[in-house]
């Protein structure tokens, strides 16, 4: 059987390939998606190079593998890593991700939101540069004290540190930060940190209101 008889789609990528031939006379690790008469599918590898018979003539000589087993893991992790893209994007809490130097290189709309930069101003930067930052008893927090850079420096997760950011516009936020070390399968030093950014301004605000109320109450019921 000729290449035309197995594969239907022949006639449909063949012209390509002459013409890429006709070109540069040859093709390195082309990768072609062939589909057999019953439907399945056949993706290979192929090397191709025009050279000339002990006739002169022009031939086509190639080396065909057979990579459909790669092909189908590449999908299944494209499609698992586009399945989890669109879950940190629905994600109601900001996502931070950072490299083992504690320098962003991935966030979510709602971290942006919630820190009040588009990702183009935090990649590249460290969590929360040049944002005052400081405690729920208002002195200021020092970078080393950070969750996602604690997180780094200790190999475990550092846990529900809430803070109080002003943002470039002056505005402020009261955020809850969870910080989890990120490891390579058999190693023990991370190769980065993801933190979760909770926006709790609300509840910062309910809480100090009721604390208000319950110490004029106090004051009444003293008098």
């Amino acid at each position: 059987h000729s290449l035309q008889d197995i594969y239907h789609n022949y006639d449909a990528v063949m012209p390509q390939i002459m013409l890429t031939l006709q070109r540069t006379e040859h093709i390195d690790n082309l990768d072609l998606r062939l589909v057999r008469r019953d439907g399945s599918v056949l993706w290979t590898s192929v090397n191709l190079a025009i050279i000339r018979d002990i006739h002169g003539r022009l031939c086509i000589q190639g080396i065909v593998w057979d990579v459909t087993p790669r092909k189908l893991s590449e999908r299944a992790l494209r499609e698992s890593e586009e399945r989890y893209q669109s879950v940190v994007m629905a994600l109601v809490e900001g996502v931070i991700v950072c490299n083992a130097d504690d320098i962003i290189i991935a966030c979510n709309p709602r971290a942006e939101q919630i820190l009040g930069q588009p990702s183009v101003q935090l990649i590249g930067k460290r969590p929360l540069q040049h944002l005052e930052t400081r405690r729920e008893d208002g002195s200021d927090i020092p970078y080393e004290d950070y969750p996602s850079l604690q997180a780094l420096r200790t190999g475990r997760p550092c846990l529900n540190q809430r803070m109080k950011v002003v943002r470039l516009d002056g505005s402020t936020v009261w955020i809850a930060v969870n910080s989890q070390p990120l490891f390579y399968p058999g190693e023990d030093t991370p190769y980065g940190v993801v933190s979760s950014v909770q926006d709790i301004t609300q509840r910062v605000v309910t809480r100090a209101q009721l604390e208000r109320q319950m110490q004029v109450l106090r004051v009444i019921n003293a008098i």
